[in-house]
């Protein structure tokens, strides 16, 4: 019976005596002596960070993503500068016909708001025949000055581009060369087409009174052209 206590306390205390607990290698299970801590290798087998860039060979750098970009830009640019010309060319003469046109409708609107007469009956003739006749002849009355307007900015223009002189001494032969030829024109256009209007006759004070307005509105539209030669011209 006194045997059985000593085997009790041989048991219970936890391993048997071949195996002490000081002999249990450490908690890595790797002995110190056997693998030594300096002779691992790096973690992975992963060569040091610098040679990562050297790995990839096929990523092009950061540097390089921009350049993807560049031919859009280059070919915006190309478009933009091959048609500038054409733009510049249809804005200045878009500007031309614009003046043209505004001083032909002002020149009608003003002539309409006086209310002058430019022929009369002076014969025999049924009324509509008259009226006909009559409307042929203030079309062709209204020919020449028609025409004087519509070509004065671009004569305007035309002077500018060939007198070397201070703006305003440019504006002033521009109106005034215009405003003569238009007077003239259709002065003596107009008298010598009344000429053939047959039994109708001329109202001469209408007639003058047209004349003068259609000198002023060409000599304006000249101006307006030396204008946008002076500063819409292409360059």
């Amino acid at each position: 019976m006194s045997e059985n206590p000593d085997d009790t306390e041989n048991t219970t205390g936890g391993q048997p005596g071949g195996q002490p607990q000081g002999g249990q290698p450490p908690q890595g299970g790797q002995p110190q002596n056997g693998q030594p801590q300096g002779g691992q290798p790096p973690q992975g087998g992963q060569p040091p960070q610098g040679g990562q860039p050297q790995g990839q060979p096929g990523q092009p750098p950061q540097g390089g993503q921009p350049q993807g970009h560049a031919p859009a830009q280059t070919q915006q640019t190309s478009f933009v500068e091959e048609n500038q010309l054409l733009v510049d060319w249809t804005v200045f003469t878009t500007i031309l016909f614009a003046i043209a046109g505004a001083a032909l409708g002002l020149f009608f609107i003003i002539f309409n708001g006086l209310d002058q007469s430019l022929v009369s009956a002076s014969g025999g003739g049924s009324n509509l025949g008259a009226a006909f006749t009559a409307l042929g002849s203030v079309v062709l009355l209204y020919f020449p000055l028609s025409v004087a307007i519509l070509i004065a900015p671009f004569a305007g223009s035309t002077l500018s581009a060939r007198l070397v002189q201070p703006d305003q001494e440019i504006f002033k032969t521009a109106f005034a060369t215009l405003a003569a030829g238009t007077f003239v024109v259709e002065l003596l256009g107009g008298f010598m087409i009344s000429t053939t209007f047959g039994n109708l006759s001329l109202e001469f004070g209408g007639f003058l009174i047209m004349t003068i307005l259609a000198a002023l509105v060409a000599g304006g539209a000249s101006a307006g052209g030396a204008w946008a030669m002076l500063n819409q011209y292409p360059e």
